[in-house]
């Protein structure tokens, strides 16, 4: 007797480890191109790849060598500003009698600056600077008192040096710069400008996003236009840049929000929308970072207009960080990628403890493409029961043995009476 019930806990515990194995599947699987030499690889995530994930946080990737799971780890490239120099004409530069130099500088497009950029042949000097600024030229207003330059120097080349100031964030079309000449002779000043960021295409640590779209939407106040940027499936986005087409002159305030659906206490569907991310949008601004990554397929985009017109997007780009897993992986061994698992939690492996004892720059090889998984097929964990069939064989056997045991539990109860 007691071996028959060992057999009824085995199945009842068997069967349902079987159904949940059926249900953990994983909905895609790609190959991953073969290793001429065993060590460790980078395997790009693109945002196609990325986008067939179920989870926000890259939580449901498997590496699988036939039944057995690869530990891996995942590196994130994080962005790296790419950074120019805008040069700013120089309208004058002279000594006056006061034992001071003078240096004018025009900023032709009147945008806003928040810093000056000097650049001068290498000194060992200590400057007192003062800056201003002025509309016509004629009235001056103070933009900076007097401060010393020693410290904002910067070595750029064998014999030249930057100097950077820091400015309180203003537009005027003309900046004057009065350097104190009273302890040494001049500087030898070569070029002014200031220091820009240039938009993400270039950025080799970001990944464009395909199919992004924009149109606009009703916004519930007269002074405020909502926007809708939407893509074919849920992408992890990161930054967002627009095209405006009117007016040319523009300075707005923008929101960036993700829309989430809620019940309330009567059980009724409430939209809100959350903040993730905001910033000024003006014609030398129009690429934001949102607060941190989003995994979503639509994000809103608010302006706020005041009393002008409303802007018109005419298109709108968008980028996710690069991400990379890092697997040791043997030659002449085929290896397989399984992604798509709504139940999947984020794997914990060892390997992840020795992350600093791995190369930054391992060789990259590719994931082929994507394909569904044929039903039926599950994640690479070993299960003893591969299809159906055998669950509901199981079951009816199962219902064999209890209308057995019920049987003979009967004819035993019926002697001892």
């Amino acid at each position: 007797m007691l071996y028959l019930w060992s057999i009824i806990v085995t199945f009842t515990g068997v069967l349902p480890s079987a159904v949940l194995a059926q249900k953990a599947s994983y909905s895609w699987q790609a190959d991953i191109q073969p290793v001429e030499e065993t060590g460790f690889y980078s395997l790009p995530l693109k945002p196609e790849l990325v986008g067939r994930l179920a989870q926000p946080h890259l939580e449901d990737i498997r590496i699988y060598r036939d039944k057995q799971e690869i530990p891996y780890i995942i590196r994130r490239k994080d962005v790296r500003p790419v950074s120019s120099f805008d040069s700013l004409p120089i309208i004058s530069y002279a000594q006056d009698t006061e034992q001071h130099s003078v240096l004018t500088i025009r900023n032709p497009k009147k945008q806003s600056l928040n810093h000056l950029l000097l650049t001068m042949n290498n000194a060992s000097a200590d400057k007192q600077v003062q800056v201003s600024g002025s509309y016509d030229r004629e009235k001056w207003y103070i933009v900076r008192e007097k401060f010393w330059l020693n410290s904002a120097i910067s070595s750029s080349a064998a014999s030249r040096m930057i100097a950077r100031i820091e400015l309180p964030e203003t537009a005027y079309p003309f900046y004057k710069l009065i350097i104190s000449d009273s302890t040494s002779a001049p500087l030898y000043i070569m070029s002014a400008g200031r220091d820009t960021v240039q938009v993400a295409q270039t950025n080799p640590h970001v990944e464009k996003l395909p199919h992004a779209a924009i149109k606009k939407t009703q916004s519930s106040s007269s002074s405020t236009s909502l926007w809708q940027v939407a893509f074919d499936r849920p992408y992890l986005v990161y930054q967002l840049s627009f095209d405006v087409s009117s007016p040319d002159l523009y300075r707005r305030e923008v929101r960036f929000l993700q829309k989430h659906q809620s019940k309330d206490r009567r059980g009724r569907l409430r939209e809100q929308y959350s903040e993730i991310g905001r910033g000024i949008l003006d014609p030398n601004k129009r690429l934001f970072t949102l607060d941190s990554e989003v995994k979503t397929d639509s994000i809103y985009v608010e302006i706020d207009n005041g009393n002008n017109v409303p802007l018109q997007l005419s298109a709108v780009n968008a980028w996710q960080m690069q991400y990379d897993l890092v697997a040791y992986l043997e030659k002449g061994t085929k290896y397989e990628l399984a992604l798509g698992n709504p139940e999947a939690r984020g794997p914990d492996y060892d390997l992840g403890y020795f992350e600093n004892k791995i190369k930054e720059n391992v060789p990259i090889i590719r994931i082929e493409a994507l394909r569904l998984m044929k039903q039926g097929e599950k994640e690479g964990s070993f299960t003893l029961f591969q299809s159906t069939y055998w669950i509901w064989a199981g079951l009816a056997l199962l219902i064999l043995l209890l209308l057995w045991m019920s049987n003979r539990l009967l004819k035993d109860m019926k002697k001892k009476a």
